[in-house]
């Protein structure tokens, strides 16, 4: 299999396009080659901030039950037609990146991330520290336990298939740590929620 490194953004929005415009029927017949390459482009084509699709307007993907059992017998497939990474550089929603995050904005994410979650909504985070370059990272926020008074945020983490990464909120300082994996080392961290619209 290729390497297929510095894709974080096209990953997670691609795992998040599909959530909500992509449905499976593991009982149907797998598609062609180019027929499942075209279904996955006019998924990933659809602006990552519409709403979901209503159930039976979702492009289908007969043959497997997930998208992980795509990418696990179609990955270059997938790579090729996801999108491409240059773009994500070019994004209008960049450009705040070097602009401080409050206490008070970050506090406000918490609440935004938890109230989406409620409503079975998914959240794409950026994690950053600028101007240090110890992390910049994409993930996508799923799920939430609480820790005692701490929130922590199950996060699909494209280097890590496998397994869950997690985020926490500390209430009592409304900060942000990220736990340590082979990119960094942990701890804090500053959180964006990006594609919520053109601008962001």
């Amino acid at each position: 299999m290729r390497r297929y490194t510095n894709h974080c953004f096209v990953m997670v929005r691609a795992a998040l396009q599909f959530w909500k415009f992509a449905r499976f029927d593991p009982t149907g017949s797998a598609l062609h080659p180019e027929e499942l390459a075209r279904r996955v482009r006019r998924v990933c084509w659809r602006s990552v901030w519409l709403p979901p699709l209503p159930y039976e307007k979702r492009i289908v993907f007969p043959g497997f039950k997930n998208l992980k059992e795509i990418s696990a017998n179609s990955a270059g497939l997938i790579q090729d037609n996801i999108g491409a990474v240059w773009p994500i550089y070019l994004r209008v929603g960049n450009f705040p990146v070097c602009l401080p995050v409050t206490r008070r904005a970050k506090a406000r994410l918490n609440e935004q991330m938890l109230c989406d979650l409620q409503a079975g909504y998914p959240t794409i985070v950026w994690l950053y520290n600028f101007p240090s370059l110890n992390i910049n990272h994409t993930v996508l926020v799923y799920g939430v336990k609480m820790n005692g008074d701490r929130v922590c945020y199950e996060c699909y983490d494209p280097n890590y298939a496998d397994a869950s990464k997690e985020l926490q909120f500390d209430p009592a300082n409304r900060t942000f740590t990220f736990e340590p994996t082979f990119y960094f080392k942990g701890g804090p961290v500053t959180p964006r929620a990006i594609y919520r619209g053109f601008f962001e």
